[in-house]
């Protein structure tokens, strides 16, 4: 069954104060399709729209955090890493953009319809993004220590009209999307979802199956 989301609507000015996010409801990543990956990290995902566009805190909680990873576009699924696939306008336009990234703040993007044939945004997001990511305890040590660690980044309206066309996003609008988390080359690699797949192997490129993000 495809999940739903509620992406508050938000004053840009109140984004990431103090107490901000503690207020904003979570999708929590709690499907594992693949059941032979037994470690389970917690992680949960929050979006909310402002004037400005889309706003996304990921947060999780694992042991072994790997962060080897440090240029765009780098394999950062194979470090600790949670991403965020989405589709705006699914009625206009059905590519998705694929944001992956690791508790640096190093990430991987892709454009497209489906995994094959995906493109690059151009790099001038980077400077739009406002990409803040860390661990609570201030390292990146791998290590069976648990570790909490979060990324925070925005989605200007300014770039998704420039890749996706022109849209409005009103009260009611119904899109599409998958939060994941996932760690190939971690000491406990592991594959978790918010709205399920049903797919025989790990496979995150599968927009059929996106849940719904419905603002309110």
């Amino acid at each position: 069954m495809r999940k739903s989301y509620t992406v508050k609507k938000v004053n840009f000015a109140e984004v990431d104060k103090e107490g901000f996010w503690e207020n904003i409801p979570a999708a929590e990543l709690s499907e594992r399709p693949w059941k032979e990956y037994e470690y389970h990290p917690e992680v949960n995902a929050k979006l909310v729209m402002s004037e400005k566009g889309f706003h996304l805190l990921m947060v999780a909680k694992e042991t072994f955090l790997r962060t080897q990873m440090d240029k765009l576009n780098d394999a950062v699924c194979t470090d600790s890493c949670m991403e965020f696939f989405f589709i705006p306008a699914p009625e206009k336009n059905k590519s998705y953009i694929n944001i992956e990234m690791n508790a640096k703040g190093v990430y991987h993007i892709g454009m497209g319809e489906e995994r094959s044939n995906r493109w690059f945004p151009d790099v001038k997001l980077n400077d739009m993004m406002n990409i803040k990511a860390g661990t609570a305890s201030g390292d990146f040590e791998c290590s069976e220590k648990e570790q909490l660690w979060w990324v925070r980044y925005d989605l200007p309206f300014e770039y998704i009209n420039e890749v996706f066309g022109e849209d409005e996003y009103p009260s009611g609008k119904v899109m599409r999307g998958n939060f994941y988390k996932c760690g190939d080359h971690t000491g406990h690699p592991h594959y978790a979802v918010w709205s399920n797949i049903e797919l025989p192997h790990p496979d995150y490129h599968c927009p059929e199956l996106f849940g719904e993000l419905v603002i309110e």
